[in-house]
């Protein structure tokens, strides 16, 4: 058991599967004791960790950090990921960051079963709901340009939506308005591998509860703002995200999924039958837009983490 540490600890786990991967040896490291390593230029593949809230994050581009000497928290880590491994209970990509020094860095498993591909950390994984922090954001830096109030009613912006009046963008954001959830309806399962409409989808549901009375999560929240996104600010949701963050903050390796799964650098999805593993289902990223349709790697959000935490995101 880990003894608690009273430092700023962040991590990012990223997975394709879980169930019974050929086991591969465990991540690389670097002690904490020991700074993250120099800066270079030219790696392809790995976004820059470091941020200054005057300047932005460092447009070099640092190096995997080499295999090292473990400290305790690492081997701690390391170890255990190890052993979920071995028993076939995890396999991807893990980074662990304490006081802005990189603890455990490494592929655990497989990216991709049939070829096999190590996992690295340089593999693109789909990030699912970790997208709408993203979308949050853009609201966010619409709010600073003057362009969004999230106190305004949700029909100053999308006036011909269902229930526009009683809805505010706060309570989209804080998934208090509403609005059902489209993950939970019966059709999405049999349509999600078809681009279908936000509107199809849920738009003329009724609320499941009185906006602003209760929290209830919804992915559904999260599509609309994506509309509002590109309504206010005249481009698509993926432009948007790129011009505002990712081409600022050197996040080369994040995106809107382009659905090609057989990218180099993508890590395949699988899913689980019993003891065995077969491809998961493909999904159509015009579905969940700004609640999930994101793509990255784990040096991409550490940045985003260090640009947020730091006052250089927003």
């Amino acid at each position: 058991m880990l003894n608690p540490v009273p430092a700023l600890l962040f991590a990012v786990l990223m997975t394709a599967a879980c169930s019974r991967p050929q086991p591969l040896a465990g991540g690389v490291v670097v002690p904490t004791s020991t700074p993250p390593p120099a800066a270079t230029t030219g790696d392809a593949g790995v976004t820059p960790v470091m941020a200054s809230p005057s300047t932005g994050i460092d447009p070099a581009t640092p190096a995997p950090p080499e295999p090292g000497v473990l400290s305790a928290t690492g081997l701690a880590m390391q170890n255990y990921l190890t052993s979920l491994t071995d028993n076939g209970q995890f396999m991807g990509t893990v980074l662990v960051a304490q006081n802005s020094e990189l603890v455990l860095v490494g592929g655990f498993g497989l990216a991709d079963v049939e070829i096999p591909l190590p996992a690295s950390p340089e593999q693109r994984y789909r990030i699912g709901s970790l997208t709408k922090q993203f979308t949050a954001a853009a609201i966010l830096r619409l709010q600073e340009q003057g362009l969004v109030d999230v106190s305004s009613p949700l029909s100053a912006y999308l006036p011909d939506y269902p229930n526009a009046d009683r809805i505010t963008v706060h309570q989209l954001l804080t998934h208090t308005s509403g609005i059902p959830d489209y993950e939970r309806l019966p059709v999405y399962m049999a349509t999600i591998d078809q681009p279908v409409t936000t509107r199809d989808r849920f738009a003329e549901l009724p609320l499941q509860f009185r906006p602003g009375e209760r929290f209830a999560y919804s992915s559904s929240n999260y599509m609309v703002l994506t509309r509002i996104i590109e309504v206010v600010s005249g481009k698509s949701y993926g432009d948007f995200l790129h011009d505002e963050f990712f081409a600022p903050l050197y996040m080369t390796q994040t995106g809107l999924d382009t659905g090609d799964a057989d990218a180099p650098d993508r890590a395949r999805g699988y899913i689980t039958a019993g003891e065995q593993l077969g491809p998961a289902r493909a999904i159509d990223m015009s579905i969940p837009s700004g609640a999930g349709a994101l793509v990255s790697n784990v040096y991409d959000l550490y940045g985003w983490m260090q640009a947020l935490q730091t006052g250089v995101a927003l």
